[in-house]
């Protein structure tokens, strides 16, 4: 099957779905297209096929995702772990995708399109999404995700900007011994800068010296208690915002179920649609099939030939015509027909529509 694939450029057909595809599990189950031995199944598919196409030609492309990583980052909360604000924001991200697409397809249930009753199966988690948003904002936790990380926070500014005053108050006071008229940060520590020669002026931490070394970056000891007191809140803060981290990943990780088959709905959407969007591109129809191994294929383009240079095919066999013999000059398009023939044919069993006019029919029997 994989050389019958070679032959007809079935793979390239793959890969055009491929693009039109987000998510990777769409990709993988697009790239792994087989015919459908199932009539049942190959029915359902093809009208799904339909209904999609219909969608995006009266609604547009629906809100899908990738949801990359997604899977990864609900692993992660339920294997005891905790989520960064990023992931979780990230999480927050695709459920609000979850209920835009949900909406999507319930305003496409006027149609009574059976792609549009997956809406029925999502779930928004609407809790947990609004838990999320109250707390996280992008790759930040808000301040008012507890009182505690407020009070936290704002002692902290309150320290910074005490520990800045006092040491600017230093260095003016002993500006005389200080190369620069500016406070400077070295490693995280507020220090003056001080003549070398004048180093016993100012009682503190040497922390670095310049280059030349005729300047030391000094650490009053008055700016260094006020910065232990602050470590002490810093520690406090990391521990509350921990605290929430872990907090937000366990309701996360209560939901994993609902999330993963949210997961499984939009990819399959994803992979339903990704056929929809390759039959508009390709200005496909639906084909008809028979049981009685009859091909009629009218005004039919091959994929891969650019329309406005492609000789349309009408080609028919099957009830009374047993056979047909083409013939012709080299380059003259019988390959080509023979090909599209097959390809179309192969696209059929699929569940996907075939670029020419509607009227095509195409045997059901592999």
């Amino acid at each position: 099957m994989n050389q019958t694939y070679e032959v007809l450029e079935f793979n390239r057909i793959k890969e055009m779905l491929k693009e039109r595809a987000l998510t990777e599990k769409a990709k993988e189950r697009l790239g792994q297209l087989e015919p459908i031995l199932s009539e049942n199944e190959l029915m359902h598919r093809k009208a799904e096929t339909t209904q999609a196409r219909k969608i995006l030609e009266q609604m547009g492309n629906p809100p899908l995702v990738s949801m990359k990583d997604m899977e990864g980052f609900l692993h992660m909360a339920q294997s005891g772990g905790f989520l960064t604000p990023e992931q979780l924001d990230y999480v927050r991200t695709v459920l609000v995708a979850v209920k835009r697409l949900k909406q999507f397809l319930e305003k496409c249930k006027m149609w009574d399109f059976g792609v549009a009753y997956y809406a029925d199966e999502l779930d928004p988690l609407f809790s947990l999404q609004e838990e999320i948003q109250n707390k996280i904002r992008g790759s930040y936790i808000e301040d008012s995700a507890s009182k505690l990380l407020e009070e936290l926070r704002r002692e902290i500014e309150r320290l910074d900007e005490k520990i800045r005053e006092k040491a600017e108050g230093i260095l003016r006071k002993n500006r005389s011994f200080c190369t620069d008229s500016f406070v400077t940060s070295k490693n995280g520590r507020l220090c003056v800068p001080v003549k070398k020669e004048h180093r016993a002026k100012i009682p503190g931490t040497v922390v670095e010296q310049s280059a030349t070394g005729m300047t030391l970056f000094i650490e009053p000891e008055a700016v260094a208690n006020l910065s232990q007191e602050r470590m002490g809140y810093e520690i406090a803060r990391e521990e509350e915002e921990r605290r929430i981290l872990y907090e937000l990943s366990a309701m996360v990780a209560e939901h994993v179920p609902e999330c993963i088959h949210n997961l499984e709905v939009m990819e399959n959407l994803d992979f339903l649609f990704a056929m929809g969007k390759l039959s508009l591109d390709m200005k496909a129809v639906e084909p008809e099939f028979t049981r009685d191994r009859r091909i009629r294929i009218r005004n039919g383009r091959h994929p891969f030939l650019e329309e406005d240079r492609c000789v349309p095919l009408n080609f028919e066999i099957g009830g009374e015509i047993r056979g047909i013999i083409i013939t012709g000059p080299n380059t003259g398009g019988k390959t080509v027909t023979i090909k599209t023939v097959g390809l179309f044919c192969l696209m059929a069993q699929c569940g996907l529509h075939v670029p020419c006019e509607s009227g095509t029919d195409v045997s059901g029997r592999l």
